[in-house]
């Protein structure tokens, strides 16, 4: 099995500097979904001694069937349940506003799905994965759906279904949080506008300062953020822009975003992909999920969660204070479950 790879090393001062007491979040981690055991907690360790303290899962995406969906979770809260010393899934807001005041050591866990495509349009579906640890979904992956427009070149942004609002209104009901990152412009609007809850974009980064078709614009941005929503940057290189480092391309759109809609509605949701050769072979096996724009194995780049001693401190030296710096690293995220989760 091959070691995982990143790029900046862990910080020895990284935990002494660290603001303690304060959840650190990361809204969204791509695990590989074929590695074994072993390679899984590696990557859960590399997270948790970055300085992490809860991270949310992605358990399935696109295309992927309702069945590989389950049985990730599945298999995911049964490693996770067989190390109890070591992490914790959190499944409601009580247990996740307690976490940051406890003193637990643990690595925080919730999951995420990308994508309503493997609902059916079957909204009943939402409260197994809701028992599963789900606590939010983008209702579409770039395509267009039974649901909702797509952010694809070319995908017809119809907007917001009927089936594609009953879907809101039970995401609602069961306290699973609205995601509009993957989703058409049009589409974006209207599904801020027919939650009740607080939205969020759980990964997308700026299109006024990088123009993909990934990126959201300045008016979905401050329309999230009038509803008490949060914006969480990845650190994805192709949406991060060319021509810019990761890292530092990262901070000048999270800086964007931050003088933008003010430091109480941005985020972190790094997009980390753990096992990139599963990521390029996904990507050479679906081309139309992905576009033009995300072919080729040299483009998948991305700001590691080892980076995080470095996004503290340049938010410190811009001159946030310390509780906008515990905002942004996760207390904004917290804040929005602890409105919507239940």
């Amino acid at each position: 099995m091959p070691a995982i790879r990143h790029k900046q090393p862990i910080s020895v001062n990284y935990r002494a500097t660290l603001h303690m007491n304060s959840i650190v979040l990361d809204n969204h981690v791509c695990l590989p979904f074929h590695r074994d055991r072993e390679f899984v907690f590696e990557c859960l360790n590399l997270h948790r001694q970055a300085g992490f303290t809860v991270i949310s899962i992605n358990i399935g995406c696109g295309e992927m069937s309702w069945e590989s969906h389950i049985s990730f979770a599945e298999k995911l809260r049964n490693w996770i349940e067989q190390r109890p010393e070591q992490y914790h899934l959190i499944q409601s807001r009580k247990e996740l506003i307690e976490k940051e005041n406890s003193g637990d050591q643990r690595l925080g866990i919730f999951f995420d799905v990308e994508g309503g495509s493997l609902l059916n349009g079957d909204s009943s579906r939402l409260s197994t994965l809701y028992n599963l640890g789900v606590r939010w979904m983008c209702l579409t992956y770039n395509k267009s759906n039974d649901l909702v427009g797509g952010c694809l070149p070319g995908s017809a942004d119809g907007g917001l279904t009927p089936i594609g609002r009953e879907v809101v209104e039970e995401m609602d009901r069961l306290g699973i949080i609205v995601c509009c990152s993957h989703t058409g412009h049009r589409s974006a609007m209207e599904l801020i506008a027919h939650t009740r809850n607080p939205p969020i974009f759980s990964h997308s980064n700026s299109a006024a300062v990088y123009p993909h078709w990934r990126n959201i614009d300045d008016a979905l941005a401050k329309m999230c953020a009038d509803k008490g929503g949060v914006i969480c940057l990845n650190g994805v290189g192709p949406f991060i822009g060319s021509g810019r480092s990761d890292l530092a391309g990262f901070l000048i759109h999270l800086d964007y975003m931050i003088d933008l809609v003010g430091p109480s509605h941005v985020g972190i949701g790094l997009d980390y992909v753990y096992d990139t050769q599963e990521l390029e072979d996904c990507v050479q096996e679906n081309p139309s999920l992905f576009g033009d724009s995300l072919q080729g194995a040299e483009r998948f780049t991305f700001v590691p969660p080892t980076a995080l001693p470095e996004i503290q401190a340049h938010l410190i030296q811009r001159g946030l204070s310390r509780e906008e710096v515990h905002c942004i690293l996760g207390r904004n995220i917290v804040r929005v479950a602890s409105e919507v989760w239940n």
